[in-house]
This record gives structure tokens, sequence and C-alpha cells, in this order.
């Protein structure tokens, strides 16, 4: 068995970029529903209520407040992700230059 070792210099911020984007989304709607389904169950439980109110008012704690967080939450997230993701891959390009990259090593298991 012969060993392959392989040494990752350079990574495009480029497809970082749209890797990350693409992860990002599909976390986005994984996160929105995580929250619509956990809201669905407080309801149903009848926790909401009390604290609708303890905040001050009937209906206080809505549907559309929840998700509408949520999404800004979601939304902010995906972008700081994805601008700390090519930002990430800009160092360790600078970084690869000085230390010589990540070395990984494949082997064939037949």
């Amino acid at each position: 068995m012969a060993d392959t070792h392989l040494v990752v210099s350079k990574v495009s911020p480029w497809s970082a970029l749209k890797i990350t984007s693409a992860v990002g989304f599909i976390a986005f709607l994984v996160w929105m529903a995580a929250v619509g389904l956990l809201y669905l169950i407080l309801a149903g439980m009848g926790l909401l209520a009390p604290i609708s109110e303890l905040v001050g008012g009937q209906d206080t704690v809505s549907a559309g407040l929840v998700l509408g967080l949520a999404a800004a939450v979601g939304i902010l997230w995906w972008v700081l992700t994805i601008g700390l993701m090519a930002i990430g891959a800009v160092v360790y390009n600078a970084c690869a230059d000085l230390v010589g990259g990540f070395k990984v090593s494949l082997n064939d298991d037949e």
C-alpha cells in the first residue's frame, strides 16, 4: 500500500465564499424550521401565554414576532459566516505561504 501525500497550499476565497453561501442557506432553512417547530410545540403546551403576560399584553409573543426575530438572527449569522470564511481563506493562504500548507496523506485500502 503506497501512501500519497498532498499539500493544500492555496484555498480560493471565491470558492470558500460560494461553498459557505450554499451551506449557510441550508443551515438558515434548518434554523427557521427548528424555531418554527419549537414555537409550535411551546404554543401547543401553553407555555407562551405566561411569557406574553409577563411581557405585558395579550399575544405579545406571536408567531410573526418569533419567526421575524429568528430570520433576522439567521440572516445576520449567514452574512457574518460568509465574510469570516472568505477572510479565513485569505488568512490561510498567507499562513500557507509561510509554513507550506496543510499536508494530507492518502492511502489505498485495497
